[in-house]
């Protein structure tokens, strides 16, 4: 339901997880430009809560890690789902969520708040989504059949011109931001890879992700011109590093580092695939992927562009020549894009409404 005329639009944000705070604050700080009241909330997993508080970020902490089984999954979810409706008691009805949250979708669903999630990913299980009527935001370079042939119905699909990273980096000064400092690695000439590993915990992980991420370490442990800066996505993956000999030692990231100053501190991005991975391909950063899933036509367009190399089997791996990749300029294809997206989401809610909101269309 649309806010009544005269009233500022309630907007409530969820984050679940690190990559989701770099682009839904963003979104946030759009519509509050907009004259919207924004209420955050997140999810206690990874560095969420570091990010959001390195940005001065006010939310209310609901929930932590689910588990990394499909019933803990369920259960987590389920969970959550009863504590924001918990946490929205005694709040301004929020007029829709902006969230990649299951949780939050469910939610809102119950309560017949209007949601919207942002997913540049078309293979990502969208059945909670569907169920929930979720708006799917998306780059216009993943064509909406791609989400329609998943059961999206057309009227639910917001699409705008860019990607993701458009939006995580609208507001960003990239240049002026310092890149970080390896204690361990001053004074060395060695070509410095960031190294992610697959997300495997995620619904979407293959097995085959994992076994070329071990043949990376393998490989890049036996160069002596190489230094690995490993940044793991769950403490549990440091044990990997164990299994390798290394000539020269790795640098594991234990404490959070603001991203932008940890991307232009590396020469090469190696990523089981998702947001680092892009976000390196969108700076300009040499990127390589070792995601063996089925790649998306974000993935397939930084490809194309020259700004991304998939590997797809060991031999491709073993024959890439990391000190061949160049650096390139940042694409910066849409800086207007969190606005753009401010704009598409409160017509949206002002079309369901039936009403139009009195809001402010300030970009001050």
């Amino acid at each position: 339901m649309a806010p009544a005329t005269g009233q500022p639009l309630h907007a409530w944000i969820d984050i679940e997880n690190p990559p989701q705070a770099q682009y839904l604050v963003p979104l946030a700080r759009a519509l509050e430009r907009r004259g919207a009241a924004v209420f955050i909330t997140a999810r206690d997993y990874g560095m969420t809560f570091d990010l959001l508080l390195a940005g001065d970020v006010q939310f209310e902490p609901v929930g932590r890690h689910f588990g990394s089984s499909k019933r803990a999954k369920v259960a987590g979810t389920l969970r959550r789902v009863r504590d924001l409706r918990r946490i929205l008691r005694g709040r301004p009805r929020p007029h829709a969520v902006l969230s990649v949250s299951r949780s939050a979708s469910l939610a809102a669903r119950s309560l017949g708040i209007p949601s919207f999630a942002l997913c540049d990913y078309e293979y990502v299980n969208l059945s909670v989504f569907r169920l929930a009527g979720t708006h799917v935001v998306h780059p216009d370079v993943i064509s909406a059949e791609a989400f329609r042939a998943r059961g999206v119905s057309p009227e639910r699909l917001i699409p705008f011109r860019g990607i993701k990273e458009d939006v995580t980096f609208a507001d960003l000064d990239v240049e002026s931001i310092p890149a970080h400092t390896f204690p361990e690695l001053e004074g060395s000439n060695v070509l410095r890879v960031l190294v992610r590993p697959p997300a495997e915990e995620s619904h979407y992980h293959r097995a085959e992700s994992s076994e070329l991420g071990r043949l990376t370490l393998g490989r890049l442990a036996r160069d002596e011109n190489v230094a690995v800066i490993f940044s793991p996505r769950y403490d549990w993956q440091v044990e990997s590093l164990r299994s390798v000999e290394w000539r020269v030692p790795p640098v594991v990231l234990r404490d959070p580092v603001p991203f932008i100053s940890l991307l232009k501190a590396v020469d090469v991005v190696v990523s089981g695939g998702g947001t680092m991975t892009r976000e390196a391909a969108y700076l300009g950063i040499p990127a390589v992927s070792v995601f063996r899933g089925v790649a998306g036509e974000v993935d397939r367009h930084l490809e194309a562009t020259g700004r991304l190399t998939i590997v797809r089997s060991a031999d491709e791996l073993f024959a890439l020549d990391l000190r061949r990749l160049a650096r390139v300029e940042p694409m910066f294809t849409n800086r207007s894009a969190p606005d753009d997206i401010a704009d598409a989401i409160v017509h949206a809610i002002e079309w369901e409404g039936g009403r139009t909101a009195t809001l402010s269309k300030s970009r001050a």
